[in-house]
């Protein structure tokens, strides 16, 4: 992996009323800019080494770090913040080369750590943080389908302390070797609502339909549709809602490389967000620009490679 240096302009212009504006009412408009220098280095096992972004000045201001063992796995995170080291987490290994352990140390105390727990299939069956040893402070439990495909979780339940806080099940169908998600139950037991989705319900009779969601006395609440074209590019999207006056729509347009050039958001008449892109000839990120209600943000990349 070549090592890489990204420098980045970025352009925010604001545009709001003026508190006193003139007879013709016109906008005010700030503009602001800002250079950044980004510098990347690479792990001989394409992991990234070092991230490091520099002010004007071309002093460090954000820096990650990955530490790494003999085996080439991650072993340790460190964040820098203004020279300073602000976290480190590091990771412990089965002999299976599985994460089974992540520690958060802190300056005073004993680290925050999460467990991870398999099944003989090498499946991750449970997650637990643990402010000590022995003292489960957040819990996360999953089970798979029989099947194995892919190991969809067909259970997942969140707990917060000894308190269980969210439940999740899916149910698939096997067609053609292929496990097919039809629908997804949540409960939360914290605020006793209980909806489910059905994924490309057939009750709709609708290609585009893609979700509808249910709630707990199993009147239809919301409804997602999609629509693509004929290199499978998704180019619509809306969002209907049973509390809401006017559906949310979404839209994208696309370059001949296949690289998305254009999203656009419209929730009635009176908000839209609208995000467009362009690439260099390598095929990387050269422009973004988002404009919502009148404010736009403009990012400009260029790459230096050595």
């Amino acid at each position: 992996m070549t090592n890489t240096a990204i420098k980045v302009k970025q352009m925010t212009v604001h545009r709001y009323p003026d508190l006193s504006p003139d007879e013709n009412n016109e906008l005010a408009t700030e503009e602001r800019e800002r250079f950044l220098l980004r510098e990347v280095h690479y792990h001989p096992s394409g992991n990234i080494l070092t991230d490091t972004e520099y002010d004007e000045s071309g002093e460090a201001i954000e820096k990650f770090e990955n530490g790494f063992d003999e085996k080439n796995r991650i072993t340790e995170h460190r964040h820098y913040s203004g020279g300073e080291l602000v976290e480190r987490v590091t990771l412990e290994y089965d002999e299976a080369g599985r994460i089974v352990k992540e520690l958060k140390h802190y300056e005073d105390g004993e680290p925050a750590q999460t467990i991870y727990v398999y099944d003989e299939k090498g499946q991750l069956t449970e997650k637990r943080v643990e402010s000590s040893p022995g003292e489960t402070e957040q819990r996360e439990r999953f089970e798979y389908h029989p099947e194995g495909k892919d190991k969809p979780v067909l259970f997942e339940e969140f707990g917060y302390e000894d308190k269980l806080f969210r439940r999740e099940k899916n149910r698939y169908e096997l067609k053609e070797d292929k496990l097919i998600l039809l629908e997804t139950e949540h409960e939360n037991m914290e605020s006793g609502k209980k909806y489910k989705v059905v994924h490309h319900d057939p009750k709709a009779h609708e290609d585009n339909v893609a979700n509808v969601v249910y709630d707990a006395d199993d009147r239809i609440a919301e409804i997602v549709r999609e629509w693509y074209d004929e290199k499978g590019n998704q180019v619509k999207m809306t969002h209907k809602t049973r509390s809401a006056a006017n559906d949310s729509v979404v839209e994208f347009g696309y370059d001949d490389r296949g690289n998305m050039i254009m999203r656009r958001q419209e929730t009635g008449t009176n908000y839209y967000k609208e995000t467009r892109f362009l690439y260099n000839e390598h095929n990387l990120p050269a422009w973004q620009c988002i404009n919502f209600g009148g404010s736009s943000t403009a990012d400009v990349y260029s790459y230096e490679l050595y």
